[in-house]
């Protein structure tokens, strides 16, 4: 049963549940769009379990499809359906098989998704819009 493969920590330090994160198959990001602030944002997990190289189930929010569009680690479901859930689950498993597709992932995430590239995009743009 679920009880076997699923555990459930509750709530936990995030630098403690990276370490969880990075021991599991999948990560599940659901996020129910019930209001513009939820349907167009772009949760952290998603970065976390990149970090992490795992392949990811998500929603497709418009900002998570936006930016993820081609990936091959990411599965999307319907967040209120639970067998596109299972569906998306299996597939994720499958994906996380792949222990090349794992190190690529996790390598693009290190080299795109951190603070010092996001400081360096920021600088370019403030410069452009100052002269």
């Amino acid at each position: 049963g679920i009880a076997q493969n699923v555990h459930f920590a509750g709530t936990i330090e995030s630098n403690h549940a990276l370490k969880i994160a990075a021991a599991c198959d999948v990560g599940i990001c659901l996020v129910e769009p019930i209001s513009n602030s939820y349907a167009l944002g772009l949760p952290s997990k998603i970065f976390e379990y990149m970090m992490c190289g795992i392949p990811v189930v998500a929603n497709p929010l418009v900002q998570v499809k936006e930016l993820f569009e081609q990936e091959e680690w990411l599965v999307y479901v319907n967040e209120r359906d639970s067998h596109s859930i299972a569906d998306g689950i299996n597939r994720a498993l499958h994906i996380s098989k792949d222990s090349d597709l794992r190190q690529r992932e996790r390598a693009r995430a290190l080299e795109l998704y951190h603070f010092e590239h996001d400081m360096v995009n920021l600088n370019r743009a403030l410069k452009a819009f100052i002269e």
